[in-house]
């Protein structure tokens, strides 16, 4: 399986989806620390210095002719959901809607399966209104979605940190599975 990291930071998905056995072909980060980060750690991976909103499918360029699974994953940004930040906690804050740039991207690049990660906080901004958009946009795109709160003290991490992961997978690939 290949993959796409969307929001990729220095690495820490794409690190736990090449433990899982994903081949990760490109990152997209618009911080340059952090793509200086991913680029050293993650050699092979093209690493793809812009914002998220900039980039196109023929961005994409190991995705021509695939012939393999996709999977795409990411965390948009989470500052403007996290619980302890109530001045921008609120749909007027601009960096809330980014998660509509992965949403689009899905939509270009079709993968089959796909994980998005944020803060917990994403479920109760706003009353659920970022939630509810997250999983009718995945919905209308074709996907079937799960939703976990995952505490990564759970998983021998010596925080204790919860995030919200949707895992989704494209129906028309469940209906092949099927067969």
């Amino acid at each position: 399986m290949f993959g796409i990291d969307l929001f990729s930071g220095a690495g820490g998905m794409s690190l736990g989806a090449t433990l899982a056995g994903v081949k990760v072909l490109c990152a997209v980060e618009s911080n340059r620390h952090a793509c200086l980060t991913y680029a050293f750690n993650h050699h092979g991976t093209e690493v793809l210095h812009r914002r998220v909103e900039e980039v196109v499918r023929s961005d994409f360029k190991s995705l021509r002719n695939r012939r393999h699974r996709l999977i795409v994953f990411g965390g948009p940004p989470c500052q403007g959901f996290s619980t302890s930040n109530q001045r921008t906690r609120t749909p007027a804050n601009p960096q809330n809607w980014l998660f509509l740039e992965f949403i689009r991207i899905v939509r270009l690049t079709q993968p089959e399966w796909i994980v998005f990660e944020n803060v917990i906080g994403i479920t109760q901004t706003a009353k659920g209104q970022f939630l509810s958009t997250v999983r009718s946009a995945l919905a209308d795109a074709g996907y079937v979605t799960t939703q976990l709160a995952l505490n990564a003290a759970d998983f021998g991490v010596p925080q204790r940190r919860t995030r919200i992961f949707f895992s989704a997978l494209l129906l028309s690939h469940c209906r092949r599975s099927n067969r």
